[in-house]
């Protein structure tokens, strides 16, 4: 997607290019609330299951999983 957008842009020196973008409702059901529920549940007294339960959780946010962008002034475009 970068290098066609780039392409289009240098190549073919075109000024606009939009997008049609459906920006979707965070998933809450993506393992996040299953391992507050296990935290709080039958692995409640695991040790160290809730020290690690943060970084667990980030692995599993696919909304915060994207790249960030690597060209300074230009819209950029990443998925996950």
């Amino acid at each position: 997607m970068a290098e066609l957008v780039r392409q289009l842009f240098e190549h073919y020196n075109i000024r606009v290019l939009g997008f049609d973008v459906d920006f979707q409702d965070a998933d809450a059901t993506a393992g996040g609330q299953l391992l507050d529920n296990l935290a709080k549940g039958p692995l409640a007294d695991l040790p160290g299951f809730a020290e690690r339960l943060p970084a667990l959780k980030d692995k599993l946010d696919g909304d915060a999983s994207s790249p960030p962008c690597s060209a300074p002034n230009r819209w950029c475009w990443a998925c996950s």
